[in-house]
């Protein structure tokens, strides 16, 4: 039939998309790319951590002699062609005010305007950009400024993979998930409730993006045009896939001066729940960005980035 025909044709689109941009957790360096100061990165330490993101979907960063606050991000962004950090309207308007850089650390009373960001407890594996369409934020940010007494490891999904692995293995289950209106999330910020309907997995610009989250207010559903049976064998592949121990999943802790810059069209990104104490309080910044980190090859960084004014000297 028809719908069949077009169900084979995207299948084949997901497949091509998929292998585009492959990425792997397998063998990912134990060390992070060494940083010795934003306004002097060397063309080795650059292209070292485009090829991991490129490679491994992720690159971790040390930071060796710039002051640690937001405007590390700042100057990531630039040295790396991000452009300016994207602020998402949610946290423009309501008791929680974002600027470009959030910062990220629990608050001793308990109210909180923020339900992650100003908590300690753990984070399920995510996209960030709730309400934003999938594919849309490019590129995602932390820094950590002071690790906590306990706990706060971050944990990666690499979802994009476990979908690949899922278009040869249960082809149904995958057409199920990048159907259009397949996820559902939620906001949860400054009193809004928004739901943010679509593709779990699609396709943008012949290549494979993912919004798949699995939080409490994340959640596929299954309409008139959706086998729900294959649906939730896709739920179910990919819970699985996300666990420790599979191939798909990695777990570390940030240290104090590292950071990470991850895709988050390609991976899911979440925390362990932690514990502070009055000498170790968690400290970490985020910054999102509409690009992916790239090399200019015409510049030298030392002559770039000293042009920037907002990097503590």
């Amino acid at each position: 039939t028809g719908c069949e025909m077009k169900n084979i044709l995207y299948l084949n689109e997901l497949r091509s998309a998929a292998n585009a941009n492959s990425i792997s957790f397998s063998h990912t360096p134990s060390d992070p790319v060494l940083i010795n100061k934003i306004s002097d990165i060397d063309k080795t330490s650059a292209r070292g951590v485009v090829e991991r993101y490129t490679k491994y979907g992720f690159a971790v960063v040390q930071l060796v002699s710039d002051p640690l606050g937001p405007e590390i991000l700042l100057g990531l962004g630039q040295a790396f062609k991000l452009g300016e950090p994207f602020i998402p309207p949610l946290y423009q308007n309501g008791e929680y005010i974002a600027s470009s850089v959030s910062q990220i650390s629990a608050k001793l009373e308990a109210n909180t305007a923020h339900p992650s960001f100003e908590n300690s407890v753990a984070l399920d594996f995510h996209c960030d950009g709730t309400l934003q369409k999938i594919g849309y934020i490019k590129t995602s940010m932390l820094l950590c400024e002071s690790p906590s007494a306990g706990g706060g490891d971050t944990i990666l999904f690499n979802s994009s993979a476990a979908f690949t692995e899922l278009l040869e293995s249960d082809a149904d289950a995958a057409l199920a998930l990048a159907h259009p209106g397949a996820l559902e999330r939620q906001a949860s910020v400054n009193g809004r409730s928004d739901i943010n309907k679509g593709p779990a997995f699609a396709i943008e610009d012949n290549r494979l993006v993912c919004a798949y989250s699995m939080t409490a207010k994340d959640r596929l559903v299954a309409d008139e045009n959706v086998n729900e049976k294959a649906l939730r064998r896709g739920e179910e592949f990919l819970l699985w896939a996300a666990k420790p121990g599979s191939p798909y999943f990695i777990q570390f802790r940030l240290l104090t001066g590292q950071a990470i810059i991850f895709a988050n069209t390609l991976i899911c990104h979440g925390r362990t729940a932690y514990r502070d104490a009055e000498d170790h309080r968690r400290c970490m910044y985020r910054a999102i960005y509409l690009k992916e980190p790239r090399i200019n090859e015409e510049y030298s960084y030392m002559r770039e980035a000293a042009l920037l004014n907002y990097v503590h000297q």
